[in-house]
């Protein structure tokens, strides 16, 4: 029996769709809304003037004490992956570096720093400004000298970097990071001038000595100088002895210069 060639012609080739590499853009994701904690609350920035973006920014300078302190506390939760810059750009925007690192041997400011009075009459404290509610919850003594003190930078900026990290953060994704920073101040303007000078510190840092702080105000104290006294002795008719000279009490006054007083969100 002999089998005829089939006539019938094969199905068209389909051309192979087009890829498309898979690192240009994340995989679409749910928006999730992150969990809160309600303990965590805004942190107000140590100037009464609205933030304003910064369109360029090209000082990359901090001072020593302080970039040790960001640095040090980075790495306080390492599942965070908290990056140094990122305390060192709100250290910049709160409180200018503790106003160029006026602090003392043991880190602490020499001068409290204290934020604007707010509607319900609290201020917000120290280098990184913390409200005194929120750092009664997340304060914690980094320096090991028994107190945990907003006004010192080992401890300030330890306690953000466990506020930046809580609920579970991972600060190397970049919504992740910018909650956080929104949690710290609730303000579009505020993230961008963060954002700002994370940048510029990611380019690299100039490590400078602290500002040298003010001498602090002596009273100035002056003492009137009383009028002299004069006292004229009579000599008697019949002695032959030369009269007692006059007698002048002058007090001299002191007056003590005072240099001025240099002064500072």
């Amino acid at each position: 029996m002999t089998c005829a060639a089939s006539t019938t012609p094969p199905p068209p080739a389909v051309a192979a769709a087009p890829t498309v590499a898979d690192h240009v853009l994340p995989p679409a994701k749910p928006p999730v809304t992150p969990a809160k904690r309600p303990a965590v609350q805004v942190v107000y920035p140590d100037h009464v003037a609205p933030f304003k973006p910064v369109a360029t920014v090209v000082d990359n300078r901090i001072p020593s004490v302080l970039l040790a302190a960001y640095q040090h506390a980075a790495g306080r939760v390492p599942a965070c992956h908290l990056r140094w810059q990122v305390l060192a750009g709100i250290g910049k925007v709160e409180s200018n570096h503790a106003r160029g690192g006026q602090v003392d041997p043991r880190g602490t400011v020499t001068e409290p720093i204290f934020g604007p009075s707010l509607t319900d009459g609290t201020r917000a404290v120290g280098p990184m400004q913390f409200l005194p509610s929120t750092w009664s919850t997340w304060g914690v003594d980094a320096n090991g000298d028994g107190v945990a003190d907003p006004q010192n930078v080992w401890d300030a900026t330890a306690s953000a970097a466990d506020y930046l990290c809580a609920d579970r953060r991972d600060l190397s994704l970049n919504g992740d990071l910018v909650n956080a920073i929104l949690s710290y101040n609730h303000d579009g303007a505020y993230l961008a001038d963060v954002f700002q000078w994370i940048t510029t510190y990611s380019g690299g840092v100039a490590a400078i000595p602290a500002v040298a702080a003010p001498p602090p105000t002596a009273p100035v104290t002056t003492t009137s100088t009383p009028p002299p006294t004069t006292t004229t002795t009579t000599p008697p008719a019949t002695t032959t002895t030369t009269p007692p000279n006059l007698v002048g009490a002058v007090v001299g006054g002191l007056l003590t210069d005072v240099g001025s007083l240099l002064g500072k969100k």
